[in-house]
């Protein structure tokens, strides 16, 4: 509003001089500044059906602005923001020449720039006329400054709209609150949580810990209260009973039933609100990466469906997590998983048992194809003739007697004359042989 005044004039008003701070002070402050400013002003109640007339008819707004003098005045001195930011104040009262530069007199409507001045007693009614098809505060105000004009005309519209009972019961969801992180678990399987998934009509009860992102997930063929504290039965009795559990509102978790077997072990029951998924966050996700797992299995082919799921198992709970920066087996589980990939890594435990372990015993060694004698047990003579054939671990052969090969241990034989065993150093836990000319190596 002031800003028309600006540019219509304001270089050519008359200054007069401020009146004191105990004028100002009298005053109604609101009367000064515009709605635009930081003042509320409100409009004075009035009953909107109390006039028969048509606000938009020019006579019938001219005789109102006749009958409503005061309305002028209220227009005058609401847009003197001056008055508290410059030590001169516009002089714009009636019967200043200066209101000229700022009002058109049309078959006696006031016109501020190209609005209308509407006076109080139109204010309720007209602003029901422009609520009319229920339009929100955002296309109103545009519309309503493109045709007329009041003190406090925004905070009009404001209430209007906030007191329509229409409008208040269609109005679009709120705005998305901050994410409420969950308090970190201080220790793994101290909270967890559930939730169920189905892919291709297969039920599945995933379970993940809060700590260590520790996934479990049950294949289910019906999701009732009782089968579901069966397979809860089971993850407790191999991991312990958490503090807290955390689930949504499904008629599993919400049965007295369910409530009662946490209670009576000692578990606290956490429910998330209902219809608000990102409340049980953890689980949800466990879901979604379920099922683009199964899917992504089910392209490739070949793989039954619990295959699908101890691979997805494996791979997941063996791979660092973006949350914790480590593997859910290493902090669940205190030691990295043996997996094929690991095989990649030098083994250093055994260099080091070589490197600490004490002198190797010297043992007998015989060659492939050596004749030897062999303990007989089943009565008749002591020794059998046979031969190696085959060389099974470090005091182990498989030797032939009687034409059958049987399975016989180093302090079983005997070297026959002209053919003597050999000596040489072994370790029992490698299966290597140290001779002078070769090494036998057994995997």
């Amino acid at each position: 509003m002031h800003l028309d005044m600006e540019k219509r004039g304001s270089s050519t008003l008359k200054q007069q001089p401020c009146q004191d701070a105990s004028a100002l002070q009298q005053q109604d402050v609101g009367s000064w500044l515009g709605p635009q400013h930081g003042v509320p002003q409100h409009a004075e109640p009035g009953n909107r059906h109390e006039f028969k007339g048509d606000p938009g008819d020019t006579q019938f707004l001219s005789q109102q602005v006749r009958e409503d003098g005061a309305a002028s005045e209220e227009v005058v001195q609401c847009g003197m923001e001056a008055a508290l930011n410059f030590d001169t104040v516009p002089d714009l009262t009636l019967d200043s020449p200066n209101f000229g530069l700022f009002e058109m007199n049309t078959d006696d409507c006031r016109l501020w720039g190209l609005r209308v001045v509407v006076p109080k007693k139109l204010r309720d009614q007209l602003i029901s006329e422009l609520h009319e098809h229920h339009w929100g505060i955002v296309k109103m105000k545009p519309l309503a400054r493109s045709l007329f004009w009041w003190p406090a005309v925004d905070e009009c519209i404001e209430q209007e709209v906030s007191e329509c009972t229409i409008c208040q019961k269609q109005r679009s969801m709120p705005c998305t609150a901050p994410v409420h992180k969950w308090k970190w678990a201080a220790s793994p399987w101290e909270r967890i949580h559930l939730d169920f998934a189905e892919d291709h009509k297969q039920m599945f009860l995933v379970v993940m810990d809060a700590y260590a992102r520790w996934p479990e997930i049950i294949p289910m063929h019906t999701t009732t209260s009782l089968k579901t504290i069966e397979a809860l039965r089971n993850l407790f009795a191999a991991y312990g009973f958490p503090k807290e559990v955390v689930t949504d509102n499904g008629p599993q978790f919400v049965s007295q039933e369910f409530e009662y077997f946490l209670k009576k072990n000692g578990v606290q029951h956490i429910k998330s609100p209902a219809y608000h998924p990102a409340s049980n966050g953890l689980a949800e996700r466990l879901v979604q990466n379920l099922k683009k797992s199964l899917a992504k299995n089910r392209a490739i082919g070949g793989m039954s469906l619990e295959h699908c799921v101890a691979n997805f198992l494996l791979g997941y709970r063996n791979t660092p997590h973006t949350t914790t920066g480590k593997t859910p087996a290493e902090l669940f589980l205190k030691r990295q998983v043996r997996t094929r990939l690991s095989l990649i890594r030098p083994q250093f435990s055994q260099r080091m048992q070589n490197k600490t372990e004490p002198p190797l015993p010297r043992v007998r060694v015989f060659t492939v194809g050596q004749p030897v004698l062999v303990k007989n047990y089943r009565g008749g003579e002591k020794w059998l003739n046979g031969v190696i054939r085959e060389i099974l671990g470090p005091v182990t052969y498989s030797v032939e007697v009687n034409g059958k090969c049987v399975k016989k241990h180093v302090n079983q034989m005997l070297g026959v004359n002209g053919n003597p065993a050999q000596w040489t150093q072994t370790d029992s836990c490698t299966g290597n042989f140290w001779n002078d000319d070769v090494i036998y190596s057994f995997l």
